[in-house]
């Protein structure tokens, strides 16, 4: 019985992956916030890093990069190792150094955010086409950083009510 209630918090957490990188890759309503593209996997991935295994952590990581990447235009698979180095980064950090608090996840999803904005704008766009890189960091990968950064703390407190409803999975 216990492997049952297990794999249904396996779903449910996979489930909230794949709607927030669905949520990501459409032009919907939540798309654009101040005509900024928000990265809602990153948030996800490492919120629910937080509160699970490195295993698991690592599973929604790719799941989430695996997403991404089929949508994506250029990047192959750097989405996907991405998420599924920080999931298990994160949920080492937090399961064995750090508390997990709003604080320490607000901490954790900018240094994430951070890190892969501005690694993805090296790999992809500066060291590709130096002509107006700097412009696209200025107006698409800093806003979206901080735009990022604000939605994860709505996704935190989403990730913890799904933990605490299902403590006992």
């Amino acid at each position: 019985m216990d492997n049952k209630k297990a794999h249904i918090k396996r779903l449910i957490l996979a489930a909230v992956v794949i709607f927030a990188s669905l949520l990501q890759s459409s032009d919907g309503f939540m798309q654009k916030i101040w005509n900024v593209g928000i990265l809602y996997t990153i948030p996800v991935v490492v919120c629910i890093s937080m509160f699970q295994g490195e295993i698991i952590s690592m599973c929604c990581g790719l799941l989430a990069g695996i997403i991404w990447d089929s949508f994506s235009a250029q990047g192959h698979c750097f989405h996907s190792v991405f998420l599924v180095i920080s999931g298990f980064v994160i949920s080492y950090i937090v399961q064995r150094r750090i508390r997990n608090t709003l604080i320490s996840s607000l901490i954790l999803n900018c240094g994430i955010i951070f890190i892969h904005n501005i690694l993805y704008w090296l790999i992809f766009i500066l060291f590709k086409n130096t002509t107006g890189a700097f412009y696209a960091l200025m107006r698409y990968y800093i806003p979206s950083f901080i735009a990022t950064t604000v939605v994860s703390i709505i996704v935190y407190f989403i990730v913890r009510f799904i933990h605490k409803k299902m403590k006992e999975f």
